[in-house]
């Protein structure tokens, strides 16, 4: 799969969103959220928290900046949040 930091564009994040959709596929039993109640809860969760900066590659994303690839590491984060 690709990296969440890879994503700069909108096609990158669309192509990232895919090979999620991918994992899923193939790795379901790995999510920890593959419900999309499930998973929307974690992405909020993961939003609320992501000022840290071990969550945020040590602080090279601003959780206050809207970006593809902050949304792209929400997405992947999502996957697994509890």
């Amino acid at each position: 799969m690709n990296l969440p930091e890879s994503a700069q564009s909108r096609a990158d994040l669309i192509e990232h969103i895919r090979r999620l959709l991918d994992d899923l596929d193939a790795n379901e039993a790995e999510w920890e959220n593959s419900a999309l109640g499930d998973f929307l809860e974690a992405l909020a969760a993961w939003l609320t928290d992501c000022e840290s900066a071990a969550t945020l590659k040590e602080g090279r994303i601003d959780p206050n900046r809207p970006s593809w690839e902050l949304f792209a590491c929400a997405l992947s984060a999502a996957r697994v949040y509890e």
